[in-house]
C-alpha cells in the first residue's frame, strides 16, 4: 500500500507524550477512558494530524467517558454530522470512532 512512513507506537500514557512538531497520518487513542484524558489527548493531536489524515480509537459505546469526549471535541449531532474540520467516519461501528480531518 506504499507506506512510507515510520510507525510509532506510544506505550506510555499520551499525555505524556511529546509530538513535537510531527504531523502524523493515522493516530489512534486507546487511553485510561475517561471524559477528561480522551478530551486533552484529541486536544493535543489535533495539530498533529495532516490533511487527509485519521484520528480514532475504540471503547466508543462501552465507556461514557469516550462517548463524551469524542461527541464533544467533534461536535456530533447526529450520525452524519461533525465539526467543519473532520468527516465522520465511524462512531459505534465495534465501538470504533474514527475521522477524517479535512482542514
Amino acid at each position: 500500500y506504499g507506506l512510507l512512513e515510520p510507525v510509532e507506537e506510544v506505550n506510555t500514557s499520551s499525555l505524556e507524550f511529546d509530538p513535537g512538531d510531527n504531523i502524523y497520518s493515522i493516530v489512534f487513542l486507546d487511553g485510561d477512558h475517561t471524559e477528561g484524558t480522551v478530551g486533552k489527548e484529541l486536544e493535543l493531536f489535533d495539530n498533529h494530524i495532516a490533511v487527509g489524515g485519521i484520528i480514532c480509537g475504540h471503547d466508543y459505546q462501552n465507556f461514557a467517558g469516550v462517548t463524551a469526549a469524542v461527541d464533544k471535541f467533534f461536535e456530533i449531532k447526529d450520525l452524519y454530522y461533525c465539526n467543519e474540520r473532520y468527516e465522520l467516519m465511524s462512531t459505534g461501528s465495534k465501538n470504533m470512532w474514527a475521522f477524517k480531518k479535512i482542514k
